[in-house]
């Protein structure tokens, strides 16, 4: 909170409000960054007063103050300990109407697909008042206090939507370029006497499942005791949480049993298997995350070894799933469907092919 001593300009108070309060509904969509919302109204008045400046931030995967209602903005001022006047509560109305609204077109802009689904939602609102926290919609001070005032109390800390941590600087995922400070920027002005701001549900950053994810097979056929190894791929998305990996095996009748499984961090390169849980239970593979948070942007490469015993001359078929999950959003996707030949040779015995590198017998000739 900061105060100063101010001189108003000399006008009916009335007459002042108003005209401000039509200005700032009329301010083009454009101002906003895209993707955010904010709005300001009010700062008009007259006489020489001392002003308070205060700003109330919260977004704790509760959906901040809350949405476009008037009570989202009353838990916002009691969050300040300021209190509302009754000439104060239009413009107070406008600002969140301004917020709401650039808030929802910016958000069916950047996301055409989904378009009526932003929920956006009250994260920050700063007043100016006299010494006494009572909000008329007439006090203003110079942008400068408001911006001194957002440094102080709210910006670079860390809040938290849909579970995943951000601080304020963060630009947004679904708009490069703006961040809540960029916004907090944007509509603090010198003539105006509250600034709402409201974030759509992806923003600044929010919980993204990872792309489906792929399984590769190597080629060759498998006789008796030969290993073959195949790998399931899958992103670590935003905001993960946990993290199960499935190799579902279908031996067609032949016996067949898994022993080697590893987990690598392929953004990394590091061997992170320890950061699992495995089985082979029947009938295949599994890799449980045991690792807390799951680094975000990553990609993990599981690899399951199989070794087939006495095959018939036929195949193993097997797919893969991969379920993530975060605070409140879960997925499961498996991967394409593959397959490799196995081959009994008829007289009981073959050619083939080692490698003098592993000392591992390979494929069939």
């Amino acid at each position: 909170m900061k105060r100063m001593k101010l001189k108003l300009r000399g006008k009916a108070l009335g007459a002042v409000a108003a005209l401000v309060a039509a200005v700032a509904v009329a301010l083009p969509a454009g101002m906003a960054f895209a993707g955010g919302g904010g709005g300001n109204a009010g700062g008009g008045g007259g006489g020489v007063m001392a002003v308070s400046q205060q700003w109330a931030y919260h977004d704790d995967n509760d959906g901040g103050f809350g949405g476009n209602a008037m009570s989202s903005i009353y838990a916002a001022f009691a969050a300040q300990g300021v209190t509302m006047l009754p000439n104060g509560v239009g413009v107070a109305q406008q600002a969140l109407t301004m917020a709401n609204t650039n808030c929802v077109n910016r958000f069916n802009d950047a996301h055409a697909d989904q378009v009526g689904q932003a929920r956006c939602r009250v994260v920050a609102v700063g007043t100016m008042t006299g010494p006494n926290k009572q909000f008329s919609g007439l006090v203003h001070h110079l942008k400068s206090d408001w911006l001194a005032g957002w440094a102080a109390t709210v910006g670079g800390r860390s809040y938290s939507n849909n579970g995943v941590r951000y601080t304020t600087n963060e630009m947004f995922e679904d708009q490069p370029g703006t961040s809540v400070d960029s916004l907090a920027d944007q509509y603090s002005a010198d003539n105006i006497s509250i600034v709402v701001i409201m974030l759509n549900q992806y923003e600044p950053k929010a919980e993204i499942p990872p792309a489906p994810p792929t399984k590769d097979v190597p080629a060759g056929t498998n006789a008796d005791s030969m290993l073959h190894e195949q790998v399931i791929r899958t992103g670590t998305g935003t905001g993960g949480k946990h993290l199960w990996m499935a190799d579902t095996i279908d031996p067609a009748g032949q016996a067949y049993s898994v022993v080697g499984q590893s987990v690598t961090d392929a953004t990394t390169g590091q061997d992170i298997s320890g950061r699992f849980d495995f089985d082979a239970a029947a009938p295949g593979a599994h890799a449980n995350w045991k690792g807390g948070d799951l680094p975000e942007g990553h990609e993990f490469a599981w690899k399951v070894t199989i070794r087939t015993s006495m095959p018939e001359t036929s195949r193993v078929r097997d797919h893969g799933d991969v379920r993530w999950k975060g605070t409140s959003i879960e997925q499961t996707r498996p991967t394409p469907e593959r397959e490799f030949p196995t081959w009994r040779p008829n007289p009981d015995k073959s050619w083939i092919l080692k490698d003098p590198a592993s000392g591992r017998w390979q494929a069939v000739i």
